[in-house]
């Protein structure tokens, strides 16, 4: 209809301008107006022609930028060996998974070229439905992963009827829990989508999993997940997935994925290192002349995520920071110390940090320890639990600060109902009260988790 309205205007005001031009009068004023009033009347109906977004279209866009957001921007564009990214060897290993058909891929000891993107070998070696991404530590699965998200992403905002990809960490994953339910369930801890629209989007196959970090699920667990995974596939036949997992956790598994498809990351070759120490020109000069004797060394060096540390750590350093040894925890434990020294000496950290380097280290390693202890991989603030404090002088401190803040609250609103004097008598009671069920709630907690690791309570 806009369309309409907008030729009859300009036909119109054209039209009047030439009858002006020819016979002057007002006649042709009114043609000219009638033919302006048009086209901005066009305009008009094509706004409101324009179709307002769905509720789904909003979630689904939100979703989208969610995703992008944290995973894309801001672990795989800001990661450590984003700066390493190269041309990584990739081989098929139709081994690894077990295939939902009696016809199966033969074994090709061939790399795929390294023109094909992560979305390309999905669609084609994962067939687009599902694929393992099978690594050593820090050969670059994740980022693999991300990569492909990235891919994802794109070609879902080109085209609605794609899901919507979301990468989930399995690490959080429970014994006898079903796949479904816990990817609800994630959605709403992690994406803060509603519960019933995160069901409605697993049971209706409208979002693409990407799963990392199988080899982290506990290893009693790991075969159960596994067993998991492949119910989730027989009931979501049509849902797309692929799953990283180091390589020699998943191996010692008796059972395997029941995926189309799976790939293997190729160590780096010597030409590839070097390749990639040449970039940095004179400065990394040392590391190339102990890479040549050091077998250790040439070991570390040969995934991108070590490769990334050296490069951070030995950075214009002198040959006398290094060690020649054949002892590989040696060279790593050495390495990872100067990258921490190197880490504590950039220029960019403030000199008046609230921390010492001491006091830095201390608690990054306490919070460490509590995250693998509670199979947490992302850092959330809200995950931190009062559960968490071992020492009782922490725990009272704690309960002492909620007493406080509740009986504040109840003193508030006693104080505007009845008084000064009445505030401050149900302030107590109440703070009292909050405080003798906190503690007696976190006692039977840290009893629990005590018998549970097999100590005894104190």
């Amino acid at each position: 209809m806009h369309l309409i309205l907008r030729a009859v205007g300009i036909l119109a005001i054209f039209v009047s301008l030439i009858w002006w031009f020819a016979e002057p009068g007002f006649d042709p004023l009114y043609a000219f107006i009638t033919g302006l009033a048009a086209l901005l009347g066009s305009l008009i109906v094509q706004k409101q022609e324009q179709p307002k977004e769905t509720l789904d279209q909003r979630n689904r866009r939100v979703m989208l930028n969610h995703v992008e957001n944290f995973w894309v921007k801001g672990i795989l564009e800001m990661s450590l060996h984003g700066a390493a990214m190269l041309e990584l060897g990739i081989k098929e290993d139709p081994s690894a998974v077990s295939y939902p058909w009696t016809i199966k891929s033969e074994q090709r000891n061939e790399t795929i070229p390294t023109r094909k993107s992560m979305l390309q070998i999905f669609d084609e070696v994962g067939m687009g439905r599902s694929l393992l991404i099978l690594g050593a530590p820090g050969s670059g699965k994740t980022t693999m992963l991300l990569e492909l998200a990235r891919l994802l992403i794109e070609r879902a905002r080109q085209d609605e009827t794609e899901p919507v990809p979301v990468v989930f960490h399995l690490a959080s994953w429970k014994e006898k829990q079903s796949l479904a339910g816990w990817l609800a369930e994630q959605l709403n801890i992690i994406y803060y989508v509603p519960k019933k629209t995160a069901h409605a989007w697993v049971d209706e196959n409208r979002i693409l999993l990407l799963l990392d970090g199988l080899d982290e699920v506990k290893q009693d667990n790991r075969p159960e997940c596994v067993e998991a995974i492949n119910l989730f596939r027989n009931e979501h036949g049509l849902t797309s997935l692929v799953v990283c997992s180091r390589i020699e956790e998943y191996l010692t598994l008796d059972v395997k994925l029941s995926l189309e498809g799976a790939i293997k990351l190729q160590p780096l070759t010597r030409q590839q290192i070097n390749e990639y120490f040449g970039r940095f020109g004179k400065s990394l000069a040392a590391i190339k002349q102990l890479l040549k004797k050091d077998k250790a060394l040439q070991e570390l060096a040969q995934t991108p995520l070590m490769l990334s540390i050296m490069v951070l750590a030995y950075k214009d350093r002198n040959a006398d920071d290094w060690i020649a040894s054949g002892n590989l925890e040696q060279q790593r434990t050495h390495l990872f110390d100067m990258y921490v020294a190197r880490m504590f000496d950039r220029s960019t950290r403030s000199a008046n940090a609230p921390f010492t380097k001491l006091q830095a280290l201390r608690y990054l390693s306490w919070l460490a320890c509590m995250m693998i202890q509670h199979n947490i991989i992302t850092y959330q603030i809200e995950a931190m639990q009062p559960s968490w404090l071992k020492k009782q002088s922490q725990v009272g401190l704690h309960r002492l600060y909620v007493s406080l803040i509740v009986g504040l609250i109840f003193g508030l609103i006693g104080a505007l109902v009845g008084g000064l004097g009445f505030g401050l008598i149900v302030g107590l009671i109440f703070g009292l009260l909050v405080g003798l069920i906190f503690g007696t709630a976190h006692r039977i907690m840290m009893i629990d988790r005590l018998k549970w690791s097999g100590q005894s309570p104190r």
